[in-house]
């Protein structure tokens, strides 16, 4: 009985020791999962306030959307000075979307990087690389943020709803000495598994008709605006909340444009 019993105390001994190694093992990986969990919770919040203060800082101010003041062209001056991709600010009338415009060599750097050209998660908006300004169509693609649909293009899933659309129907496109004013004709959630016809610049009529049809079909909802054979579109590209397989596409007519005082 005693070697027995001496057999027992040997065991017990022995799962004492192996528990402890793994004991500070699962508290060392619970101590890291906490940790890296507090790092990327800071570094969303870090962020969102670093896109914010951003938007903020190089939007542009406008307490009568008509209404062009004389410090637009000092305005526009030191964002440019600040970086020479930038084209200009798309604003809604409702306050909506109030957001710097940048276009450079690709599709790819300003979706990652500031317009300070800074890396940011979020970003910036800007034009796709292959259209010029004085295309028939014109693309601005913008990131939806998961973590504050407040941020650079997630507004735009608003009018998805359509109780949304005559609130927030105006938008502008203010550039160095031109101000195009448009009205949204379309919203469309558009499948990544179809041919991106909203990147093209339809300076052609068949492509551009092609695009407008495209538009009277499968838009979500009638607007109080119509597709002409011969306008000029702006598409408003972002992405769909949970969901990879669309993108919401907000297409606007010109309606007019209007020369900045002091140009």
């Amino acid at each position: 009985m005693a070697e027995i019993r001496q057999k027992i105390e040997m065991k017990k001994k022995r799962k004492k020791k192996l528990k402890k190694p793994v004991l500070i093992l699962i508290n060392v990986v619970l101590l890291a999962v906490i940790i890296f969990s507090g790092y990327k919770i800071y570094s969303i919040k870090h962020s969102e306030q670093e896109t914010k203060r951003v938007s903020q800082e190089y939007s542009y101010e406008v307490t009568d959307i008509d209404e062009i003041t004389p410090t637009y062209q000092e305005k526009f001056k030191q964002v440019l000075d600040l970086n020479p991709d930038f084209k200009g600010w798309i604003t809604f009338k409702s306050g909506l979307i109030n957001l710097p415009v940048v276009q450079t060599t690709n599709n790819d750097y300003y979706l990652e990087n500031s317009i300070e050209r800074k890396y940011s998660r979020h970003g910036t908006v800007f034009v796709d690389y292959n259209q010029k300004l004085t295309d028939r169509n014109i693309t601005l693609y913008g990131h939806y943020v998961y973590d504050d649909t407040t941020l650079v293009f997630s507004p735009l899933a608003k009018l998805a709803d359509q109780k949304n659309y005559n609130e927030n129907k105006n938008f502008s496109f203010r550039k160095q000495d031109v101000i195009d004013q448009y009205e949204i004709v379309a919203v469309i959630k558009y499948s990544t598994e179809d041919e991106p016809i909203y990147q093209y610049a339809n300076n052609d009529q068949e492509s551009f008709d092609r695009y407008a049809n495209y538009l009277n079909q499968h838009r979500l909802y009638p607007t109080t605006a119509e597709i002409k054979s011969d306008d000029t579109l702006m598409s408003l590209q972002t992405c769909v909340s949970h969901d990879e397989e669309h993108r919401w596409v907000i297409v606007g007519r010109k309606m007019g444009s209007s020369s900045v005082v002091g140009a």
